[in-house]
This record gives C-alpha cells, sequence and structure tokens, in this order.
C-alpha cells in the first residue's frame, strides 16, 4: 500500500471536496420539520358540513355557540363563513340567552368581532323583542352588537325604524340613531 502522501494534491483536492460538500449538502438531505396544523389550514381553501364553534367563559361553561350547515374558507378572503348560521350568547344573569340567525357569519379571528350579513335576526329568550337587520357586528366577549344599516325593532304591539343600532346585550339595551320612526297599536281588550 502507498503512503498517502503519495497521492499528491489531486488526492488531497478530492477529500477536501467530499468534506465541503456534505457539509453543503447535509441540510438538503434531513427530513422535513412538521409543519403544525393551523398554518395548514390558514393555507388552504375549504368547506366544511355541520360546524359548531363554541367559545368557553372563564368559569368554563360554554358562553358562546355558533351552528351552520355549511361553513366555508377562502384565501383571499382570511376569513371563515358560515352560512345559514344559528348563534347563542349565554346570558350570565339568567334571564335568558340571546338567540339569533343570519344568512352569512364571517369569523376571522378569535377576538375579532363577528360580522354578520343577510337576514340577521337577534332576539332574546323570555322576551317579546326581535331586533332585524342586513348587517350586524357582533362581540361576544363584549356582550354587544352594533349595525350601521337600517334596523328593525319588533315587539308585541310596536314596532320602530332606524338607521343606526347599538345594543348593550348584558344589560339589556338598545339604542337607536338617525331617523328613528315607530308604529304603535294600543292593547285592546
Amino acid at each position: 500500500m502507498k503512503h498517502p502522501a503519495r497521492y499528491g494534491w489531486p488526492a488531497f483536492l478530492v477529500a477536501a471536496g467530499v468534506a465541503i460538500g456534505s457539509f453543503l449538502l447535509r441540510g438538503y438531505f434531513q427530513p422535513e420539520a412538521d409543519v403544525p396544523e393551523a398554518s395548514v389550514l390558514s393555507q388552504m381553501d375549504f368547506e366544511a358540513s355541520g360546524l359548531t364553534v363554541i367559545r368557553y367563559d372563564e368559569q368554563g361553561t360554554p358562553g358562546f355557540e355558533l351552528t351552520a350547515p355549511l361553513a366555508e374558507r377562502f384565501r383571499a378572503e382570511d376569513a371563515l363563513a358560515l352560512l345559514q348560521a344559528d348563534f347563542r350568547l349565554a346570558d350570565r344573569d339568567a334571564q335568558g340567552a340571546w338567540l339569533g340567525r343570519a344568512d352569512r357569519v364571517e369569523v376571522s379571528t378569535d377576538t375579532a368581532p363577528l360580522q354578520m350579513t343577510g337576514e340577521v335576526k337577534l332576539a332574546r329568550e323570555n322576551e317579546n323583542l326581535t331586533l332585524r337587520a342586513p348587517t350586524v357586528w357582533l362581540d361576544p366577549q363584549a356582550r354587544r352588537a352594533w349595525g350601521e344599516d337600517t334596523v328593525v325593532l319588533e315587539r308585541t304591539g310596536s314596532v320602530v325604524n332606524a338607521q343606526q343600532f347599538e345594543a348593550d346585550l348584558e344589560q339589556s339595551a338598545v339604542q337607536l340613531s338617525g331617523r328613528v320612526s315607530g308604529s304603535f297599536r294600543p292593547k285592546t281588550r
């Protein structure tokens, strides 16, 4: 066997090339890192059926429930859209939950208000008060709703129309503004 020094510079250059090449290519042959599911979903267009979204309050009880027979998400819109959605906002003081329905509900983040469009209906259990509007913003955590489109407030014997509204769902109070008008039917015996 020949002594390594007898092979000269060509052998040294080949050995150095193999060492440097393996160092540079080591990242290329490593297994891919796991991609979190959340980032995979954020890059997908998808449809889901029978979707229920539940947000829990501090005590661990369902504070807000949103149910829809169909949901869709498109990357270009960057929001989850629930179609023909029903929702229930639990009441902390047990006077009755707020119930509602919307043709489309857009959910963008966990803390952002929900944008409800289409024929939106909002009513409180155990009360005969119904609010209808084409667009409603609902913040389940702050327990408030508002809208800047025509709103109709109906109660037995009365109908009130306005251009804007803001509702404190905790106190069950609705403030109307902008061309407020109404009609009232007196109770007859």
